[in-house]
């Protein structure tokens, strides 16, 4: 028996392809993939390309596509000046001894008020706890004494004025979130200072002189 011709036998191929019942009729069957060589003529019965994805899953399936977010990034902790807020730390009060008014050539003491650290315990969202103490670390002064600006520093600085009048005096003072964490957040650590200004203090100088008698 003689061999057909390969274009022959296409040909044969194409036609009992062609000739199958278009799908969806009884007793008919499924849809397949067109073989190679006929994906260019039109044929009803076979797909020339891959079957066809549904949303979601695999040929045919209506399942939803799963959707893949990206986790939101870690919370960050609350600035050491949100700290300080919520823990209400105070603005400095300024006292004289003596009082009301200094004399030339004795000590003055001045005093800054309050200077008691304060325990934090604060809550934030999304499970972020901040946890540490804040503590009045620096105290800086600055003291007019005639024509002259005295820096002072500390607490409770003692001055002696050379010159009698009106003292202006003004204070800053520093405070530090000393080991204070936030859990829950990154990074773990409240760094920083915050600073807090007294109100302009008027103090007026007096001049000592001896009385002979």
């Amino acid at each position: 028996m003689k061999k057909l011709p390969i274009a022959l036998m296409s040909v044969v191929v194409l036609l009992l392809a062609t000739s199958v019942t278009p799908a969806g009729a009884a007793g008919t069957l499924p849809l397949v993939p067109c073989p190679g060589f006929l994906i260019h003529f039109p044929n009803p019965n076979c797909i020339s390309g891959p079957p066809a994805i549904a949303p979601g899953g695999g040929p045919g399936r209506g399942a939803a596509r799963p959707v893949f977010r990206r986790p939101p990034p870690p919370p960050r902790p609350p600035s050491v000046a949100t700290v300080a807020a919520r823990a209400g730390v105070p603005v400095p009060t300024i006292t004289f001894n003596p009082d009301p008014s200094g004399l030339t050539g004795l000590s003055t003491i001045l005093s800054a008020a309050p200077t008691a650290a304060i325990p934090i315990n604060q809550g934030y969202p999304r499970g972020v706890t901040v946890t540490g103490t804040l503590v009045a670390e620096k105290f800086a002064w600055d003291v007019t004494d005639g024509t002259k600006i005295v820096p002072l520093s500390g607490p409770n600085p003692e001055h002696i004025y050379d010159t009698r009048g009106a003292s202006r005096v003004t204070l800053t003072v520093t405070w530090r979130c000393r080991g204070c964490r936030a859990a829950g957040a990154v990074p773990a650590t409240v760094a920083g200072t915050v600073t807090r200004t007294a109100p302009v203090a008027i103090y007026p100088v007096k001049e000592a002189r001896a009385v002979l008698r």
